[in-house]
């Protein structure tokens, strides 16, 4: 008879899948707060701090949390936990943990506030995490009050069965810490609070490792944005790995000098691009294009040699031109827009005819130009 094998551990368990996973999304949150991303959930923000091991400040909630602040310069908090993966159970310990910790902070009026939210960050969330009990969140969201957020869940066909039956387990959870029982609506605004988010930063895929390094390799400062985005990339694995056991928090300021240096913020680049878009348009002779249709500075401005350097000057200006909606000269489009602007307030009645004369008599003419 042939002997049957032994069970053997998942290399996964043993080999330490959690605590590496863990780290890189530390570095998915760096990257961010370095180059200035606009987050999940907080899609009106950007990232200003990012803390590890957040217990000693008082949260239950403790593997990350994550500043962002608007344009307004208000702030807001993620407060996230980071499993591998999860199942919504009351009899499941691990989840039974993470509910409570949320509970906990949720109640909690001097750390977490109603602009704040709770994050469950999971590798590639299973199907049932992210319909169902991520639709019992979205549901509470869409609900306007507790009143109506039981009559979507007391709809038969609204949203799933299983999404009821989390909102069970959540409660029953919930109730194991309280003296007196919850009903399901009063816990409208926790589920509110709630969101998931899956990433598959250890999966062979790895797209969201792609796109932090996209974002690194666009605000590279050196021509070799995609070695730069690596280096970066590697860097911030080794920063995590010595911060979190340290629970240490960063700002822009506290990242290495270095990688600050590699990397310009998202608005500056921006702000580069627009220096760089009104210094073309006032002397196009200035850049040079290649084969590949890129445009770059001469290092030296040469003589004119006729018509073949106005040939590939206009050719530079026409390629511009057509990619992004710009005239050849700023002038003439100021120009080209005044006219324009005339005569849709003529048409629109704005102003009568001898306003309109006396504003074209204030145009210089083409001679004076």
């Amino acid at each position: 008879m042939e002997k049957t094998p032994n069970r053997i551990s998942s290399p996964e368990a043993t080999g330490g899948a959690g605590p590496t996973f863990e780290q890189k999304v530390g570095v998915y949150w760096l990257a961010q707060l370095l180059v200035g991303c606009i987050p999940p959930i907080f899609v009106d923000s950007v990232v200003e701090r990012v803390a590890f091991q957040t217990e000693h400040f008082g949260w239950n909630t403790d593997d990350m949390l994550i500043t962002c602040v608007d344009g307004a310069s208000h702030t807001k908090q993620l407060a996230a936990q980071v499993k591998r993966t999860f199942a919504v159970s009351a009899s499941d310990g691990e989840c039974e943990k993470t509910i409570l910790d949320f509970w906990k902070d949720f109640n909690k009026s001097d750390n977490f506030t109603v602009h704040d939210r709770f994050l469950l960050i999971t590798q590639r969330g299973t199907n049932t995490l992210l319909d169902h009990f991520a639709g019992l969140l979205d549901c509470a969201r869409s609900a306007q009050d507790a009143e109506d957020f039981e009559h979507r869940l007391t709809t038969p066909g609204f949203i799933s069965a299983k999404s009821v039956d989390y909102a069970d387990e959540i409660v029953k959870i919930v109730n194991t810490a309280q003296s007196v029982p919850h009903a399901r609506k009063s816990l409208w605004s926790f589920f509110r609070s709630l969101h998931v988010l899956s990433l598959d930063l250890t999966a062979d895929a790895g797209q969201a490792e792609a796109a932090m390094k996209s974002l690194l390799a666009f605000t590279a400062v050196g021509k070799d944005g995609i070695g730069a985005a690596d280096m970066t990339w590697n860097a911030l694995l080794k920063e995590v790995g010595n911060g979190t056991p340290g629970a240490r928090a960063y700002k822009l300021a506290d990242l290495p000098n270095i990688l600050r240096q590699r990397h310009s913020r998202i608005e500056v680049k921006d702000q580069r691009f627009k220096r760089f878009e009104g210094s073309f348009f006032d002397d196009p002779g200035r850049y040079r294009l290649d084969d590949w249709g890129r445009v770059s500075l001469r290092t030296s401005v040469p003589p004119s040699t006729g018509h073949r350097e106005t040939r590939r000057s206009s050719g530079i200006v026409d390629l511009w031109t057509r990619r992004r909606g710009k005239v050849r000269h700023r002038e003439r489009n100021r120009r080209l827009l005044s006219e324009r602007s005339s005569c849709l307030l003529l048409q629109s009645g704005g102003i009568c005819g001898s306003a309109f004369r006396q504003h074209a008599s204030e145009q210089p003419s083409h001679t004076e130009r």
